[in-house]
């Protein structure tokens, strides 16, 4: 019963520090996800600001009738 009880602890303590890598791995995966994305707003919000410049000098640049 004993050596169970030992093979027991070790088998939770071997679950405990693969749960354990395996939130650190989840968290380090979500840090990148969240970096790209930041990057891709950044980029989506400067390409918006220069569309709407374009669009402002191709307005100014049409003829009015």
């Amino acid at each position: 019963v004993k050596n169970k009880d030992v093979e027991n602890e070790r088998r939770f303590n071997e679950m405990g520090v693969r749960m354990d890598t395996a939130m650190t791995t989840a968290q380090n995966h979500i840090h990148s996800v969240d970096v790209k994305v930041d990057t891709l707003i950044s980029t989506v919000n400067i390409m918006g600001n220069k569309i709407t410049e374009l669009s402002t000098i191709i307005n100014e640049r049409i003829p009015k009738k």
